[in-house]
């Protein structure tokens, strides 16, 4: 009877390499008490500050979060109608900076220390901590890149005897951040009611079903994101993206002008309206589209135009056909959002804008490079510690050094109008980077064009 031997070995073996022949319960929820994404989200990373990591190794920890960020990404962007609503953005801190994160800026904020408190045992064996900050309106992510003691196959904590820990190799810091941030995209853990085989599947070389079972570094080869994951984010969101839950009556604007003009082309004098719009950085994501409807006063749609958002700041010129001179409004849609109606006179030969007040035209000002030392003077403005006058200033260098060109008949003089709010904001957010110097530029060739920098 030697085959029944071998039958049980085989038994025996294929029982572990499989806990599906036992019977147990899958638990897997979102996260109970942690509000949905209503924008697309900005991860804010806070690099270490320990003098025991190396450049290199600093480096290592900072592009394996930029690019486990990127993979959550790039898989829920995959098969997706609108796949620019699942765009997650990254904003790491410079360590020389100081930076203070918050919930107009960070939707999650990702810290990195070499191991939880060992005070406190309920923390020994941790490899990351997510929770909602619901005091501050953000995420907040901790990940421990020292490496935990894996001795005889078995989980112990970071100072197990016998065993000599050192940093977390990349592959198995990037699936703690891979499973921590499947966390704050809404997801508790992959959870059987037998824990042997949550246990399964932390250390046995099969596939785990999905990146939130626990412990999931052991195999970090093994332990990636699956389609259950992917499925179970897109459902929390009607497969919609981030904005899904968004009000739809949100303006998504800083601000919207439009002004209306005559242009000669071949001989010929036709309407055009010049629109500036400028998106909200919580809600703009690259590749889609600004839709501008004009209508006249007894509401028939005069003119439908949709234009690529290249970024948030941006101008294009509406040509709209049967267009007699009146007072006329535009609507802007932008991400399933729409704007609150603004209203401009064409009056067929002279140039009107927005606030129904007729203006000459301007030239665009062309704008070239800005000093260093402009940035600096953009956050002391944007934090209150720099007054107006202080700030245009410089403008008014830019002009005189040549970096703003312009008429030679103009010159700075003075506002003679309030900045608008947002040319505050664009100021704040050039200051950290959070948008490009051309993005910046726009708002003072706004300032220059709409005669709050008056020649």
């Amino acid at each position: 009877m030697w085959w029944w031997g071998v039958l049980l070995t085989i038994v025996v073996f294929l029982g572990w390499l499989s806990p599906t022949i036992f019977a147990y319960t899958i638990t897997y929820d979102p996260i109970p008490n942690q509000p949905k994404f209503t924008r697309i989200p900005t991860v804010c990373a806070v690099p270490p500050t320990d003098d025991q990591l190396s450049q290199n190794q600093l480096n290592m920890i900072m592009e394996e979060a930029q690019n486990r960020v990127q993979e959550w990404s790039a898989q829920l962007q995959v098969g997706s109608a609108h796949p620019e609503n699942w765009l997650i953005k990254y904003l790491q801190q410079n360590p020389k900076q100081t930076m203070k994160f918050d919930a107009s800026t960070c939707d999650i904020v990702m810290a990195f220390k070499p191991q939880p408190n060992q005070n406190d045992p309920t923390q020994h064996n941790w490899l990351g901590v997510e929770t909602y900050l619901s005091d501050y309106g953000y995420r907040y992510i901790e990940i421990y890149y020292m490496q935990k003691d894996y001795c005889q196959n078995s989980i112990s904590d970071y100072n197990h005897p016998g065993c000599s820990p050192g940093l977390l190799p990349p592959d198995e810091l990037g699936n703690v951040i891979l499973h921590e941030m499947g966390h704050a995209l809404g997801m508790n853990h992959y959870l059987s009611d037998d824990p042997k085989v949550n246990y399964f599947w932390a250390t046995s070389p099969n596939d785990a079903p999905s990146i939130l079972v626990p412990f999931a570094v052991v195999n970090p080869y093994h332990q990636l994101i699956k389609t259950i994951d992917l499925d179970k984010i897109h459902q929390l969101y009607n497969y919609e993206g981030f904005l899904a839950f968004i009000q739809k009556d949100t303006d998504p604007f800083l601000s919207l002008t439009a002004t209306a003009y005559l242009i000669e082309r071949n001989g010929d004098y036709i309407p055009e309206v010049g629109v500036f719009a400028n998106i909200s950085p919580q809600f703009y994501s690259g590749g889609q589209k600004i839709k501008f409807m004009i209508t006249d006063m007894e509401g028939h749609l005069i003119d439908e135009e949709s234009f690529l958002a290249s970024r948030p700041n941006m101008g294009v010129n509406l040509t709209p056909q049967g267009f007699p001179p009146g007072t006329y409004t535009l609507t802007a849609i932008y991400s399933g959002m729409t704007s609150p109606e603004i209203s401009f006179k064409y009056s067929g030969y002279e140039q009107s804008n927005s606030n129904l007040s007729n203006t000459s035209t301007t030239p665009q000002p062309e704008i070239v490079q800005i000093p260093s030392w402009i940035k600096t003077n953009a956050k002391w403005w944007y934090e209150g510690t720099l007054g107006d006058d202080e700030f245009l200033k410089g403008i008014e260098y830019l002009l005189q050094k040549g970096i703003i060109k312009v008429p030679e008949t103009k010159s700075m003089t003075g506002s003679s109008k309030e900045i608008p709010p947002w040319v505050k904001n664009n100021a704040g957010w050039w200051s950290r980077d959070l948008i490009s110097d051309q993005d910046f530029e726009e708002g003072i060739k706004y300032l220059i064009i709409q005669d709050i920098l008056k020649p």
